[in-house]
């Protein structure tokens, strides 16, 4: 796992919180969860399966509210407007939400 300066990880170690950098929200979220699996960002099933990653950037790029949450790869994770991802542990199978 290659966790970045910043990162937070919870007690149990099923949490990651990881803020955005120069990269696409959408960028950060497909590392972020890797970094939780221990795997790399390749062996992930495609953002795109579970939402339009264009649309994640864009609308987290213009809005000051926003807050989005989505399951993706075994993981629950919230985006926030400053551009937080937090990454969750959810038990469920690396193809995400049926």
């Amino acid at each position: 796992m290659s966790r970045q300066a910043g990162d937070q990880v919870d007690g149990t170690g099923t949490e990651i919180v990881r803020r955005r950098t120069d990269r696409l929200v959408s960028t950060t979220v497909v590392r972020a969860v890797a970094d939780a699996r221990g795997t790399e960002p390749l062996a992930l099933p495609p953002l795109a399966d579970v939402l339009d990653p264009d649309a994640l950037d864009t609308l987290c790029a213009g809005a000051e509210r926003s807050r989005v949450a989505f399951d993706y790869a075994g993981h629950r994770v919230r985006v926030a407007a400053d551009g937080t991802v937090t990454v969750s542990a959810t038990g469920a199978g690396l193809q995400g939400p049926a």
